[in-house]
């Protein structure tokens, strides 16, 4: 099946997967998001969505929110934070409060940190 994807998008994508920078899962995750157009998702619309349990999505949304361009996490392997980690840098992001399509709860929802990602690329 072909999809309408924006070529700056296919970009983004190849560029993360080739830096090697997040796990399978969270390319799926991200390419999901972006295929989508970027707009904002809940995780319960990714979940519905790609068909995959709450809890993975949950997951991979969480290290994606907690982990910067350059691979660097938010917290040290005993749960210290990182100094090298960067808030302003991290490959999703959440968006103001709306309500999700599937719960119908008032939620934030996420997106890829378009930005971050462009400039880390050039």
């Amino acid at each position: 099946m072909k999809t309408n994807v924006r070529t700056s998008s296919i970009e983004i994508y190849r560029e993360l997967k080739s830096k090697k920078l997040i796990g399978k899962m969270q390319y799926d995750v991200v390419s999901y998001i972006l295929v989508h157009g970027n707009r904002p998702l809940t995780r319960r619309e990714i979940e519905e969505g790609m068909g995959i349990r709450g809890s993975s999505v949950v997951a991979r949304i969480n290290e994606l929110l907690n982990r910067d361009m350059q691979g660097n996490s938010r917290y040290n392997d005993d749960k210290t934070l990182n100094p090298l980690f960067q808030s302003n840098n991290t490959i999703l992001i959440e968006r103001p409060k709306r309500q999700c399509n599937v719960t119908g709860n008032n939620v934030m929802p996420v997106v890829v940190n378009r930005g971050e990602i462009q400039r880390s690329i050039f």
